[in-house]
């Protein structure tokens, strides 16, 4: 028995050790300084009359030319009081532009379709995302913009969850683990992901593969663009470790709406195919070596596999939790990682269901 919890505690400090490297080599591209291009920001909205004004607030305050940005609001069939709040946001703010999003023949769906229509409409030179239910930093344009050096095709950012409660703390932790993998992809040359409330791209690189259009449908629309725009072989793009570019985002605020974000997640995951498999079944072993300890109570053999999981964990962590100030929220570490470990478990049988429910609808 020793030899097998010997060979899952060492494949799993490797693989931490292997997305540590990454995300070190990712953490401070180069940058061409002084670069202001014209900027589109796009943000789909679908019932967020609770989020869309702090949302829009946070990008008519940043610290970028107004002539050289515009906000291109797509009301995506919004039944609330989501319409309002756009609307007084469009008379007093001229950069400020509200559409709604028509039905198209096309095989996009949801917000994918409400972003390519944003798109369509956009005039900049950078196509930027965010989400109705996050807010920016002042200097967010001028960092994503200084990192557009010739040849980049996309730029992506890190969002942290908010909140002081232990449901919010550990989603944020969990956030900052993943898109810490993710940041990893660029230092290891694997388009692992990136999240699309805090995404940028070059139009040129999105006309390059025809647009969302152009692509298949996908639930993770942004993982999907990642890697048809990488997947050209002409495109380079960035994944910084930088505290003036992070977005906060509204937590889930109950179990069953954080376990469709899981499944929608998983789901788009698997287009990772190996390097997807290959993280998800060192994990695995890592879990099941964990519950089986408990279930035959070798609570040494528990005691190894929790230090090793914990420490390779911490190691990932901790460097972003520095950058952002954050590393407060490792008091809720040890309920963050039951937390994983029980998601990491259920969440293969959670993929056994196709279809998947965000926002009111199923895809």
């Amino acid at each position: 028995m020793f030899p097998i919890i010997l060979g899952i505690a060492i494949l799993y400090w490797l693989r931490s050790l292997v997305f540590y490297w990454g995300a070190r080599r990712a953490a401070n591209p180069a940058r061409a300084r002084g670069y202001q291009p014209r900027i589109s920001v796009v943000v789909a909205a679908r019932n967020e009359e609770m989020n869309i004004g702090r949302c829009l607030q946070s990008l008519v305050a940043q610290e970028y030319p107004a002539e050289r940005m515009e906000i291109i609001v797509m009301n995506d069939g919004s039944e609330d009081g989501t319409e309002e709040i756009i609307s007084t946001f469009v008379t007093e703010n001229p950069i400020v532009k509200y559409y709604q999003v028509q039905k198209e023949n096309s095989h996009l769906r949801g917000k994918t379709s409400a972003v390519a229509q944003g798109f369509d409409k956009a005039t900049g030179e950078i196509f930027v995302t965010t989400d109705a239910d996050c807010a920016v930093p002042r200097e967010w344009l001028r960092e994503i913009a200084s990192y557009f050096e010739p040849g980049t095709g996309l730029v992506a950012g890190f969002t942290v969850q908010e909140g002081t409660t232990i449901f919010s703390a550990i989603q944020s932790l969990d956030w900052v683990y993943l898109m810490t993998l993710g940041s990893a992809g660029v230092g290891l040359s694997k388009p692992l992901g990136c999240i699309g409330n805090n995404l940028a791209l070059r139009r040129e690189a999105y006309e390059s593969v025809g647009g969302y259009r152009g692509i298949p449908f996908s639930v993770t629309e942004d993982l999907a663009l990642l890697q048809a725009v990488c997947g050209t072989g002409k495109w380079g793009y960035k994944y910084p470790l930088n505290k003036n570019m992070f977005v906060t985002s509204v937590p889930c605020q109950d179990t069953r709406t954080l376990w469709a974000q899981k499944r929608r997640w998983a789901h788009g995951g698997k287009k990772l195919r190996l390097p997807g498999y290959l993280v998800l079944i060192v994990s695995l072993l890592m879990n099941i070596g964990i519950l089986s300890s408990i279930v035959t109570l070798q609570w040494q053999t528990l005691a190894i596999l929790w230090a090793v999981r914990w420490g390779a964990d911490l190691m990932i962590l901790m460097p972003t939790l520095k950058c952002f100030g954050m590393t407060g929220l490792l008091k809720y570490f040890f309920p963050y990682e039951v937390y994983a470990f029980l998601y990491e478990i259920l969440l293969p049988f959670g993929l056994l269901k196709k279809e998947v429910a965000w926002k009111g609808r199923t895809f």
